[in-house]
């Protein structure tokens, strides 16, 4: 437990440093955590093909640094690239450019999405929500499971997850978050943050547990080792992926 604290407060100060200094650095921080992310999921899911990891990880920088109506026509030429590979070299295969396809999406897309929020979010200091609601989500609930949990939640899935937990982690949450808004957050009227919270803070559960049927149906504990305490970059960020893909959406409409 301890370990998972010390390795939370360090990412999360990590993490607040290269916001606070922005610019370049941000991204060069994005596309370096995206890019573990990446390998993280295509081996996770059985891709062991260099070449494509280094053909990923040269779309990941390019894709960051790359202008936003550029996007989809370098993901397509990304993808037509990957069909090549599988024509051409007798080890790589259709299901291993499936697996590349859904790892860019899964794993690359949203840190993008967040870098944007970032840089370029609508409202003040709404780009956190982005990071307060999961992880506020993951805490809480993981204190709460520990003491008063006792009814599983989805043992198939995750057997560690608990009803206590998953009703705490949403309520600790969503006051949490509606309290940070209602004194950083400018720009957003209370009714409509306070919706986007609730929804959130749901999502954040539901992103948690599609990342452990992930890692159920390959047959491994963590995605990684690299953060102690906590397992790969996915075992951290696996409800900042769901949630800050919902917050740049709904800024779109607010």
């Amino acid at each position: 437990m301890v370990t998972r604290i010390i390795t939370s407060i360090v990412a999360l100060i990590l993490l607040i440093t290269f916001i606070a200094i922005g610019g370049t650095p941000l991204i060069v921080f994005f596309v370096f955590v995206s890019a573990i992310a990446n390998f993280e999921m295509r081996h996770a899911l059985g891709l062991r093909f260099r070449l494509g990891d280094i053909v990923s990880s040269i779309f990941i920088t390019f894709v960051f640094f790359a202008p936003p109506d550029t996007i989809l026509s370098v993901l397509v030429l990304y993808l037509f690239l990957e069909l090549l590979m599988a024509m051409f070299i007798h080890k790589y295969n259709l299901q291993m450019v499936k697996i590349s396809a859904f790892s860019i999406i899964y794993a690359v897309v949203p840190f993008l999405l967040l870098s944007r929020l970032i840089i370029f979010s609508t409202f003040e200091y709404y780009y956190l929500l982005a990071i307060i609601i999961p992880w506020s989500t993951d805490t809480i609930a993981y204190f709460t499971g520990i003491y008063f949990g006792k009814r599983k939640l989805f043992p198939s899935i995750s057997p560690k997850k608990t009803l206590a937990g998953h009703i705490g982690g949403f309520v600790g949450s969503v006051i949490v978050s509606i309290v940070f808004s209602l004194f950083i957050v400018k720009g957003i009227e209370l009714l409509p943050i306070v919706i986007i919270i609730i929804i959130a803070s749901i999502l954040a559960q539901f992103g948690d547990l599609v990342a452990s049927y992930i890692k159920r149906e390959v047959g491994i504990k963590d995605f990684g080792s690299i953060l102690p305490g906590h397992g790969g970059i996915l075992d951290r960020f696996d409800s900042v992926i769901v949630v800050v893909s919902f917050l740049y959406l709904c800024q779109l409409f607010l």
